[in-house]
């Protein structure tokens, strides 16, 4: 045997001369230990005690020393070659007359996260011996994934990292995908939820300048200036002032056909776009019928087309809500999503209706 090449990360391998050792040569497990156990120690060999503390601690010494000769009496078998395993002279050798490579060493000497292929021997999750080094090599991974930018893999390994979803926040918005960077968000406060722990003030500062966006503006018809309706402008004004302090409400404009409600309506509308503010607009035209929320719908519909990302500023439970109401939200497109087909929910199809006869439209809004 020339080489000897023992695979740690992410699961246990062994190749002698590039052929890998079949799983069912490794029948007896002391074997398999023995062998890891010096693939990670530095030139691959220790004292045998060292093998004992480390292996069978809780043995009398000679009940401990039987089982070592035996352990490598299996690895010996399971490899192949009489010289993998050498107890001589108080040490015990992996394959000493041989070149011995693991893919540990590989990924230390090389610092490359690409060469991290799992956390180390995941089947030895409770084994003591293996865990300083599983928890060294997993923090050397994150250490060279964010030094490079690898931000998907250290969320990947961290769930509750905020460096790393903030940086992944700002390349979504930077690439004008908004709605992404705030589902990221989501996912941070969700993984800190589970610790006990809130988004500290740079990711809700970050998440402020996300969410706030361009305006998303309803359309409103271009027109002449509007004359004659100077008290009741004043009126929408002064309840538009309101909202914009956090006092929101309700304005009802009333009237006969023809006395220019719309007109006042979209003098507002647009008042408030040219402010930088999103607007919103929806209408019941007669011949659609009595669709549920029509009026809501269409809104919603028309400012989630143009921004997704504001749900993600409403809770679940209001994004639930919200997509009963609309298949533009992105929580019913999640949704229809994992249904394998469109939303079923009866406010929904609704809405498809209306958005299905929206271009037949004959008659002006009531």
């Amino acid at each position: 045997m020339e080489w000897l090449e023992v695979r740690l990360l992410g699961g246990f391998q062994v190749l002698r001369d590039g052929d890998l050792v079949p799983q069912e040569a490794w029948q007896h497990r002391r074997g398999a230990e023995l062998v890891k156990v010096l693939a990670l120690a530095r030139e691959h060999r220790l004292h045998r005690e060292q093998v004992i503390e480390a292996l069978w601690p809780e043995l009398p010494y000679d009940a401990a020393l039987a089982n070592l000769h035996k352990a490598a009496h299996f690895a010996r078998r399971a490899i192949g070659e009489s010289d993998a395993m050498v107890v001589h002279g108080g040490r015990v050798a992996l394959a000493p007359g041989a070149l011995v490579k693991t893919d540990v060493e590989r990924f230390e000497a090389e610092d490359d996260p690409a060469l991290y292929s799992g956390e180390l021997l995941p089947e030895d999750w409770y084994a003591e011996w293996a865990s300083e080094a599983r928890e060294r090599l997993r923090l050397a991974y994150l250490r060279s994934s964010r030094a490079r930018g690898r931000w998907e893999e250290v969320v990947a390994e961290e769930p509750a990292d905020e460096e790393a979803h903030r940086s992944l926040m700002r390349r979504y918005a930077d690439a004008g995908n908004r709605s992404v960077a705030l589902r990221q968000f989501e996912r941070l406060k969700a993984a800190l939820a589970e610790v006990g722990l809130q988004p500290g003030a740079e990711t809700l500062a970050l998440h402020e300048k996300v969410s706030r966006g361009p305006a998303a503006v309803a359309p409103v018809p271009v027109r002449s200036p509007m004359v004659g309706r100077d008290s009741e402008l004043a009126i929408a004004r002064a309840a538009w002032r309101q909202a914009s302090e956090g006092r929101g409400g309700v304005l009802m404009v009333s009237g006969e056909p023809g006395v220019g409600k719309t007109r006042l309506c979209e003098a507002l509308l647009a008042e408030a776009s040219s402010s930088s503010w999103s607007t919103m607009r929806g209408a019941a035209p007669e011949e659609e019928g009595p669709l549920p929320y029509a009026p809501i719908v269409e809104a919603l519909d028309r400012l989630l087309d143009a921004r997704p990302d504001l749900a993600f500023s409403l809770t679940s439970a209001a994004q639930g809500e919200l997509a009963r109401v609309t298949a533009a939200s992105p929580a019913a497109a999640d949704r229809s999503r994992a249904q394998g087909g469109p939303a079923k929910d009866l406010l929904e199809r609704g809405a498809g209706v209306r958005a299905s006869r929206r271009g037949a439209r004959s008659g002006p809004p009531v």
